[in-house]
């Protein structure tokens, strides 16, 4: 896979690991739906956002029954709807990526920390080549957890919504900790019970640096930021529930109420596209998931793409393979 060597600095090998695959998925993708779908435990969906083929690579490794490592790559950059586990609260730290990720209209750089809380949404912009991590936390493990600071107990349960934390520190420790876990676990002789343990000592040592280093958010007025975010987000969902109904600026301020120029303002700084080609974007990817749909497949590619607003044929194929790196009729071939 492309840019995997790079990856290799940072978290994953050039190579797939499969020691142990006991305790250890690590598989590459080239279909997004399909690497979307490897989060166990998390309902999320994936808009790919820049153009070109799509090659993705999303690495698990579990660590006993309450704590899992998660590792995710994708060399173009998507826009992640992800509703937190149920159950278990993720912490997560970018690896790398030319530009931050965005979580919930807040920059997210390798210096911080990402906290989802249980059963909480994240919207997630990723860049081209990035990566990310995430420790999943079993709330059943927390709460065995005595000895914990009452500032990381307050941190960790006082508000269920998704918060940054600044430390570039102990982002640096977690990104180092992961690799030692992982590479403990991908040997054939590691057995579930030594995974465990290696797992507890990676949540431990997590734990006992938060309760030391532990510190408010940095301060600052972020108020135009999450303006800028609320924004966006209203006119991304006005988009998903009825694109039908959005044919040019007028009809999306008209819906939303938002004047033009904040609506654009909004969508370059959210996604780095205009409103339209945010809308095209979309409705490319409702034609590629009909195209693999088998209930679609006696229709023409041509009812398919104008059912969704595409009626020149040419333009349409121009788009589509110049999104997805493939034409339509490759998209279909795949059933």
């Amino acid at each position: 896979m492309t840019n995997t060597a790079a990856l290799s600095n940072a978290c994953m090998p050039g190579y797939v690991l499969s020691a142990n695959p006991g305790l250890i998925w690590d598989a590459r993708y080239s279909d997004f739906d399909a690497q979307a779908q490897r989060l166990v435990g998390h309902d999320q969906s994936y808009v790919q956002l820049s153009p070109g083929t799509f090659e993705g690579r999303f690495l698990s490794c579990t660590l006993g029954p309450d704590i899992a490592i998660h590792i995710e790559h994708c060399n173009q950059a998507l826009e992640q709807q992800v509703s937190g586990h149920s159950t278990a609260l993720s912490i997560g730290v970018a690896i790398q990526g030319r530009q931050s990720f965005l979580a919930n209209g807040e920059g997210l750089s390798p210096d911080d920390i990402l906290f989802i809380p249980p059963g909480s949404d994240l919207h997630l912009l990723s860049p081209v080549n990035g990566a990310v991590l995430a420790i999943t936390v079993q709330d059943s493990c927390l709460a065995s957890y005595a000895d914990l600071s009452d500032p990381l107990q307050t941190y960790l349960h006082e508000r269920p919504e998704v918060r940054i934390l600044r430390n570039p520190q102990l982002a640096r420790r977690i990104r180092e900790d992961v690799v030692q876990a992982i590479e403990g676990c991908n040997r054939v002789d590691c057995s579930q019970q030594e995974a465990a343990r290696i797992g507890h000592a990676l949540l431990t040592g997590l734990f006992a640096k938060l309760s030391i280093d532990l510190c408010a958010l940095p301060g600052g007025d972020h108020g135009q930021i999450r303006q800028s975010y609320d924004r966006f987000m209203a006119c991304r969902d006005t988009i998903l529930r009825g694109w039908e109904q959005v044919h040019d600026l007028d009809a999306l301020t008209d819906q939303t109420g938002i004047k033009r120029r904040s609506l654009q303002q909004a969508f370059t700084s959210h996604v780095s596209a205009g409103p339209l080609t945010y809308h095209r974007i979309i409705r490319l990817h409702l034609v590629r998931r009909a195209l693999l749909d088998e209930t679609f497949q006696s229709d023409s590619i041509g009812d398919i793409a104008a059912r969704f607003g595409f009626w020149n044929w040419s333009q349409f194929t121009q788009h589509y393979r110049s999104h997805f790196g493939e034409v339509p009729s490759q998209t279909r071939a795949v059933n």
